[in-house]
């Protein structure tokens, strides 16, 4: 099995790239294979509604990095997608990620990603948990829409210094047993 995780964060050590790493590096142990992408190394450019995907495919015609992420997506089992709270939404480097997507989605045709496991992660300042429930279930509606099986959402609250959530044990606990779950199968 192998998972894919997306890291929408800027900043390298920040938490919600910690907090991935923890559910990775309890996946790996027990034998699966696992890839960490930074978003925000990559060359990603924002959908233009030109609609060629939907002409041509499924392809997009902008040339950057979002192809090579087209291919980790297609060639995974399990996404994983993190990315802070900034300004009530995910940050900019994850909402580009998830407009070009859309290539993906198609009306009249089966889904290339129809059935695709999807953890989402979210990291806020916010000590309360459902603070941003709404936007997250939304944000989480729009990945079922495009044919994701969402089996996982996380909310990791009341973090804002980078490095910070390693002092929260019982997070910790709760990060490393999602990789368990996912060597267990138990997502299945």
């Amino acid at each position: 099995m192998k998972i894919t995780a997306f890291n929408g964060s800027p900043r390298k050590n920040g938490n919600t790239r910690i907090v991935i790493e923890k559910i990775l590096e309890s996946a790996s142990e027990k034998g699966l294979s696992t890839e960490i992408i930074d978003l925000n190394d990559m060359n990603i450019k924002g959908c233009q509604a030109c609609y060629s995907c939907k002409k041509n495919g499924n392809n997009c015609v902008i040339n950057d990095d979002m192809q090579k992420l087209h291919e980790s997506v297609l060639s995974s089992d399990v996404i994983i997608l993190g990315s802070p709270t900034y300004m009530w939404q995910v940050s900019a480097q994850t909402k580009l990620f998830t407009d070009r997507l859309y290539n993906f989605f198609n009306f009249n045709e089966p889904s290339k990603i129809k059935g695709k496991k999807l953890i989402l992660l979210f990291t806020q300042g916010s000590q309360d948990p459902n603070f941003f429930s709404a936007y997250f279930e939304h944000f989480k509606n729009a990945f079922i829409f495009m044919g994701f099986d969402v089996i996982d959402s996380l909310v990791v609250p009341g973090i804002r210094v980078p490095g910070e959530v390693v002092n929260n044990d019982e997070i910790m606990q709760k990060i490393s047993a999602i990789g368990e779950k996912l060597a267990g199968k138990m997502y299945s």
